[in-house]
């Protein structure tokens, strides 16, 4: 169980997207150092002496995202989209910003606006395609990858997140296996044969899928000789090693595997989850502890409040060991929920109810595009599901979309006639 909550902590990892800057949003390296403070003070020296600048008010919002100030960057992004209402960047950028907060509803809005202003189209619907997958709205997620490659077939970030929404379709039982994911991330790499990140992902995916530890080591090599400094390559290696029987040497490997990832990005929780993995298994307890804490406070890693649990209970801190046990085990509540209703889709994959089952869970969850997701793969097998488009157009509401609101309606309103017909 350890083993694959790390794995996932590097697939978590993966889909955290990265603000673009228009000039270059193809090529952005994986992380970009944070911004010096004395550029952003200069700016915001700037701004006050002249709020209406809108070049001066991009570059702060550029800075702040770099910085990892979400909110700032997207004050500063309003600012320039206030006074120049049709143009395309500053909605890109704001929307990626609005994603990094998981404000998803928010994220859509304005990369379609960003669309409708001009932005290019591949890159448009690549980001709709990682807004969806981050929310779990798989087949919408895959609709916009694919959408993006219609207009850009070699594009490396949109053949990367369809590899990505594939994965994790074979996660959740959507009629594809394993070996309908490398392949596409090979196409990617071959597209992309430099870029260090792609070998990154590939290498994880080869570990992951049980192509090899030796394959995935490759892989590894190649990505950290074109990217010394590629974090998901340095956790990567710190999980293959965490996954080796626990010797000192391959403890002291992912310790340093896994600290050097939190050296080039302190922003991310998944290496301080493997620190603290690495510090319980030494039995370094208080240790053990400041890292799974970290790991809690910046990434959504419920087995690392598992862990966290049993820290706490090895130094006599039952209370804390209580809250963080209750926090681990309605996270499996819902896990097992959600297996249990994948086992059944694997048997039974013609039956809606379950699928309608899934929806519900992923609208108690505050998932709300996720469930749409599930929702219209019902209504394609059935049309004249009433739950399911009852349930969309309380969606379609709850996300402010009247005109697919309206047309919902309709559909609501005439299987209700019909349904009364036959009464």
């Amino acid at each position: 169980m350890v083993i694959f909550v790390a794995l996932l902590g590097v697939l978590i990892y993966e889909y955290r997207v990265i603000l673009p800057r228009h000039q270059r949003a193809r090529a952005r390296p994986t992380f970009q150092p944070a911004p010096h403070i004395e550029r952003i003070q200069q700016l915001e020296a700037m701004v006050r002496a002249n709020p209406s600048d809108q070049r001066v008010w991009f570059e702060l919002g550029v800075l702040y995202s770099d910085a990892h100030e979400f909110k700032r960057a997207i004050h500063a992004f309003s600012q320039v989209i206030e006074r120049n209402p049709h143009g395309w960047e500053a909605y890109l950028n704001r929307g990626v910003a609005h994603l990094n907060l998981r404000q998803f509803h928010d994220a859509e809005r304005d990369v379609r606006s960003a669309l409708k202003n001009g932005c290019d189209k591949a890159e448009g619907y690549r980001w709709l395609g990682e807004i969806y997958l981050a929310e779990n709205a798989l087949d919408l997620a895959e609709n916009a990858f694919r959408r993006s490659l219609k207009y850009h077939p070699r594009s490396y970030p949109a053949l990367a997140g369809l590899a990505r929404t594939i994965e994790m379709q074979f996660r959740n039982y959507e009629g594809v296996g394993a070996k309908d994911i490398i392949p596409l991330m090979e196409k990617a790499v071959q597209i992309a044969p430099d870029n260090a990140q792609a070998r990154a992902v590939l290498a994880r995916m080869y570990y992951t899928y049980g192509a090899g530890e030796d394959k995935a080591l490759r892989e590894l090599d190649k990505s950290l000789r074109l990217d010394p400094n590629n974090v998901l390559a340095h956790l990567t290696l710190a999980t293959i090693y965490l996954g080796r029987p626990s010797t000192p040497d391959n403890l002291q490997k992912a310790e340093r595997a896994a600290a050097r990832a939190v050296e080039l990005d302190p922003f991310r929780g998944e290496p301080f989850y493997v620190i603290g993995q690495v510090f319980l298994r030494q039995g370094n307890y208080e240790d053990a502890i400041l890292a799974l804490r970290k790991a809690t406070r910046l990434t959504n890693l419920p087995e690392a409040w598992h862990l966290l649990g049993q820290a706490y209970m090895r130094v006599g801190k039952i209370k804390e060991a209580v809250k963080c046990n209750q926090i681990y085990s309605q996270w499996r509540k819902f896990v097992e929920e959600r297996d249990e209703l994948i086992a059944k889709m694997a048997l039974d994959p013609h039956n809606v109810d379950y699928r309608y089952r899934f929806a519900v869970l992923m609208m108690e969850r505050g998932s709300p595009r996720a469930a749409l997701s599930w929702l219209k793969s019902i209504v394609r097998r059935q049309p004249d599901h009433l739950p399911a488009h009852e349930m969309m157009l309380k969606i379609y509401r709850q996300l402010d979309e009247p005109s697919a609101a309206r047309r919902t309606e309709k559909i609501v309103a005439d299987l209700r006639r019909k349904r009364n017909k036959e009464r």
